[in-house]
């Protein structure tokens, strides 16, 4: 099915989706190093609901713009269908990933969670019959080996004053993984749903149901005693969630509409090339050459992994 599509796409499509896609991944990169910085702030709960509650009120503005053209009605299994992608990737997904950022830093959690077009790939073949290829075996292969380097890597991803003698957190390692499978399923879905609607109008949808998720999640993981962030903090996190997720997620929407599931998961994977230099220009972080060499490792496996033909 996934093939068929890209049969179908047209060059200027083609372009777009994928300049969407590296604006997305500039604009994600640049969220999570201001939500890093922010860590001892806010708790990954509450940043994540902020964020998505920004993200709604955002694409809320965007679907009344008065010279947007009128939309058509949204079946009701393509509802079904956005609201279960935001329930892996806005909700759960981010979640697990902004607690693993925290415990292991974004060095280290952006590339193992971006590791998600490997999972792509598979889930598509396993559910929509795309074809295996050796080449993209052989990607897989790379990603793995450049996720397990990474994350080997003892002091690799805190900050200087955080490094310690017991090496990198396996719970912090183990949730960037699920991060990235949660990713990968919420893209197949996200493919599959925005087929026959417009982009701002199903990021709505996701956004409307991604909202009203996060409530009892919030509630559940509030812990009594918590301090209310600083003005200073607030404003940072609303600036990243308004450019970084508002902006970014509707990119990588509007990216998988016109270039595919699997060409946008790959360029999604430039995003750690943005990361690394931001998080050891603004957060100080200890990046290790092998952490480096790991990252380059994970990006050339996973672009062999989805793009590689047989």
């Amino acid at each position: 099915m996934m093939d068929e599509f890209n049969v179908m796409q047209t060059i200027p499509d083609l372009l777009l989706g994928i300049t969407f896609g590296i604006l997305s991944a500039f604009l994600f990169a640049v969220q999570n190093v201001l939500f890093k910085s922010q860590k001892n702030s806010i708790s990954p709960t509450t940043a994540n609901t902020i964020k998505i509650w920004i993200g709604l009120a955002t694409v809320s503005v965007i679907v009344i713009l008065p010279f947007r053209p009128p939309g058509g009605v949204i079946p009701f299994d393509t509802i079904m269908i956005l609201a279960i992608s935001v329930l892996f990737g806005a909700a759960f997904g981010d979640l697990a990933y902004l607690i693993s950022q925290n415990r292991v830093g974004v060095s280290v959690a952006f590339p193992i969670a971006h590791t998600f077009p490997v999972f792509t790939y598979i889930f598509s073949m396993i559910f929509l019959g795309e074809f295996f290829y050796i080449t993209r075996l052989g990607g897989v292969i790379l990603a793995v080996m450049g996720v397990i380097f990474v994350s080997k890597q003892e002091n690799a991803g805190k900050e200087p004053h955080e490094l310690l003698d017991t090496g990198l957190d396996r719970i912090g390692i183990l949730l960037a993984v699920l991060a990235s499978v949660m990713f990968a399923i919420a893209t197949l879905l996200i493919q599959v749903g925005m087929t026959e609607i417009d982009p701002v109008d199903g990021q709505f949808v996701r956004m409307f149901f991604g909202s009203l998720m996060m409530v009892p999640i919030f509630i559940l993981y509030r812990t009594p005693g918590n301090t209310i962030p600083t003005r200073r903090t607030m404003k940072i996190i609303i600036v990243g969630s308004f450019f970084g997720f508002a902006f970014g997620s509707l990119l990588f929407v509007a990216s998988i509409k016109y270039a595919g599931a699997t060409i946008s998961a790959v360029v999604g994977t430039t995003a750690p090339l943005f990361a690394l230099p931001l998080s050891f220009s603004h957060l100080k972080e200890h990046i290790t050459s092998k952490v480096v060499g790991g990252t380059a490792l994970t990006v050339i496996g996973v672009v062999l992994a989805v793009v590689g033909v047989a």
